[in-house]
């Protein structure tokens, strides 16, 4: 594998809006002795550990600084020809970007692809990309880009970068570790991204085919061992975080309404307590969110949505038929008096207990979300986001959020040495800020893997 680009000098790439490094990590995961010529991210704390990885990389704060030049006194954007020739960025030969996606100007195609992306990141991306023209590049975003603004966003950007004169596949390629196998990079963790291959055709390049980027034997099939989560929860991460005592006291009273229920096998729709006594509140939308389960009061909100009368209808029908045993459940613990959100009950480990013999929240993964207590088998890890939603494991006899070490295992980054250094130097960066660090990386098994597939595509002219 390491063999795949035999050149006379290092293959050297760029990183930009480059977080904690995971494409930097997954680049010299293929090739050890790639170059990277710059780095760019504006995060300080994100900065911090990038150094201490990579202390001899060139790591710039911010792209628009980067693609500034001063005239007559002004700060101005550099143009292509300026990029070149004022070396504001180093030739390269891979330019890796898991850039934010902000939303693209709706102006229509006979204004360019130039000012459709105007403003946004991206556009910084093609303006280095029409300067420099590495023969290879690899975006990565969160799967919703390919359907934001219904489509719009992502025919643009498929279009600015054919515009560009570079060869691009316009189906996604969409790839979650847990469907990788563990040999090619994978890890139990479910966080689907989508990955974009592009080629500078005015080299002769081919287009890519995402179809068969990845070859068969990558990819975990339904016969392939299940995810155990457990491999990474082995108790040695010594900033595990642990649940408070409200906390605990939900779990405590879910784990025992799954042992109390009768029936082998608990409703698949979401319980909502509220809803068993006539008070569910009807759903309302967040402004800014996708979601329609972050309830909000809108009486103005008009008739309810049929998914949410009928999820009402089965609470009701469900509480019916074990009406003495959950009012007793619900005076026990005094769940009434639970927030909103920890009065909902999402049961997804039903493969994991099929029956009622020995079932329990113990042995299972859980996240506290806005829709309720998210309980799953401990198979992967939903996709680390936020500290607030970090997955919590069961331990037998009690529940522990993981670490941020854990996470980054989840991520493929298994030294853990940056993080602790950094903590060791700077007491405001704690076990959090790692975590968050985390959630918003770049998976360096998934990258690694697109790189090594993808650099295929470049290796003949790279050699020359």
């Amino acid at each position: 594998m390491h063999n795949m680009m035999m050149t006379d000098r290092p293959l050297r790439f760029v990183d930009l809006f480059a977080g904690i490094g995971g494409f930097h990590h997954a680049a010299l995961k293929v090739f050890p002795s790639a170059e990277c010529v710059m780095a760019v991210e504006w995060d300080k704390d994100c900065q911090k550990v990038y150094s201490t990885a990579f202390p001899d990389t060139d790591l710039r704060g911010d792209i628009h600084e980067v693609l500034s030049i001063t005239k007559n006194g002004e700060t101005q954007a550099a143009s292509a020809k300026e990029i070149r020739d004022h070396d504001l960025v180093p030739e390269h030969d891979i330019l890796f970007a898991g850039f934010p996606c902000q939303p693209f100007s709706k102006g229509g195609a006979q204004k360019g692809m130039s000012e459709q992306t105007q403003g946004t990141l991206f556009h910084e991306i093609m303006r280095i990309v029409e300067a420099r023209r590495p023969p290879l590049v690899i975006l990565e975003n969160v799967a919703n880009l390919v359907g934001h603004d219904e489509g719009r966003t992502w025919d643009t950007i498929i279009e600015s970068l054919r515009a560009a004169n570079y060869a691009v596949d316009r189906e996604p390629l969409l790839i979650s570790p847990h469907q990788i196998k563990k040999a090619r990079g994978g890890a139990p963790q479910n966080r689907p991204r989508v990955y974009i291959v592009a080629v500078d055709s005015t080299k002769g390049l081919k287009v890519p085919d995402n179809s068969n980027l990845l070859d068969t034997a990558d990819w975990r099939t339904a016969s392939s061992p299940a995810w155990n989560i457990e491999t990474i929860f082995k108790g040695s991460d010594p900033e595990e975080t642990q649940l408070d005592e409200k906390e605990l006291n939900w779990l405590e009273a879910w784990d025992d309404f799954v042992k109390l229920v009768p029936a082998d096998i608990l409703p698949g729709f979401p319980i909502w307590f509220d809803a068993w006594f006539g008070e569910m509140r009807k759903p309302g939308r967040v402004e800014g969110s996708s979601s329609t389960l972050r309830a909000i009061r809108d009486e103005s909100a008009g008739d309810e949505p049929d998914w949410w009368r009928d999820f009402v209808a089965k609470n009701e029908r469900f509480y019916r038929s074990h009406a003495a045993l959950l009012d007793d459940w619900a005076a026990k613990w005094k769940v009434i008096d639970f927030p909103e959100s920890r009065r909902k009950l999402e049961w997804q480990a039903r493969r994991h207990h099929p029956t009622r013999e020995d079932r329990t929240l113990r042995d299972c993964l859980i996240q506290f979300r806005p829709s309720g207590i998210r309980v799953k088998a401990p198979t992967y890890a939903p996709a680390l986001v936020a500290m607030a939603q970090t997955p919590i494991v069961g331990l037998g006899d009690t529940w522990r959020r993981i670490g941020p070490a854990e996470a980054g295992v989840l991520q493929g980054f298994t030294n853990y040495r940056p993080w602790r250094k950094v903590m060791r130097n700077d007491p405001s960066f704690r076990a959090g800020a790692a975590y968050k660090q985390f959630g918003n990386a770049v998976n360096i098994g998934v990258a690694a893997l697109v790189l090594q597939r993808a650099a295929s595509l470049i290796k003949d002219l790279v050699a020359e």
